[in-house]
């Protein structure tokens, strides 16, 4: 049976003396049926959901909870995971990885968390060539509509533009996601932008 199980020896000589020796402990292990529950399953970005270990934990050495794209993390002692999702949005998979005396066991739950509404990320390059032209990128998810805020009192809904900016310094964009029909609140992604005009040049006295 699995479990740990502790062995010693126990001698006698031919005086009747006996001796005994260590204890050593065999662990016997092997695959387990491991298994998990999640308190919410249909999620907003930021939202936590906590996932709970349902396999009695005296059968379990070590876990590991593994969704989000491998993003999720926890620390060993915890015998659960909290997580928000702020990355991505759609269905996530979630696997939770269990050892048991040194056996390895697995069970996933495929399209088990629903990610709904928008998560705002925007892109952004600078052109060197013309220092005050910046291409701006959407790359956000779930979103219905888009506002951008350039911090020079400029704003556009494109979703991929070059905004010229008129003189040089540091401006605060924003971009803006919303998606109504998914009941979630607007997301807000930023950046701090450059603007320089950089010029070499040369004095020197005659």
């Amino acid at each position: 049976d699995l479990g740990e199980y502790p062995v010693e020896l126990i001698i006698t000589n031919a005086g009747g003396c006996m001796d005994t020796s260590y204890i050593q402990v065999i662990n016997v292990g092997g695959a387990i049926t491991p298994d998990f529950t999640a308190d919410q399953t249909d999620v907003c970005p930021g939202d936590t959901v906590k996932f709970n270990i349902t396999t009695p934990l005296d059968n379990i050495d070590a876990f590991h909870f593994e969704t989000d794209d491998s993003r999720s993390f926890h620390c060993f002692q915890e015998p659960s995971l909290d997580w928000a999702y702020v990355s991505e949005t759609g269905m996530m998979d979630v696997t939770l990885y269990v050892e048991y005396n040194g056996c390895l066991s697995s069970v996933t739950k495929e399209d088990f968390i629903n990610v709904r509404g928008p998560i705002a990320k925007l892109d952004y390059e600078v052109i060197c060539a013309t220092p005050f032209d910046i291409e701006f990128r959407d790359s956000s998810f779930d979103a219905s509509n888009i506002t951008w805020e350039f911090g020079d009192g400029n704003s556009s809904v494109a979703s991929m533009l070059t905004h010229t900016y008129d003189t040089t310094g540091d401006y605060i964009v924003k971009l803006t996601a919303e998606n109504p029909a998914s009941g979630c609140p607007a997301s807000v992604d930023s950046v701090t932008v450059h603007v320089k005009d950089i010029q070499a040049g040369i004095t020197l006295d005659t």
